[in-house]
């Protein structure tokens, strides 16, 4: 498994690609899961980085306080 690390805007550009490509094309490549899986793995890096910036956060709280 390959874990790429993206910015937002190239998972757009990923996206847009993808969704010039016909349907019929796609599922024969058996490429239909790859946008989902790009997004969901998108969304799981967002999740990370929302919990280490919190984690941050409170520790930063925490060594003020």
């Amino acid at each position: 498994m390959i874990r790429l690390d993206l910015e937002v805007n190239e998972v757009d550009f990923i996206a847009a690609l993808l969704a010039q490509v016909p349907t019929g094309q796609t599922l024969q490549a058996g490429m239909s899961n790859l946008l989902p899986k790009i997004g969901q793995q998108a969304q799981e890096s967002l999740q990370r980085e929302k919990q280490e910036a919190m984690l941050a956060a409170a520790g930063v709280e925490q060594a003020l306080g």
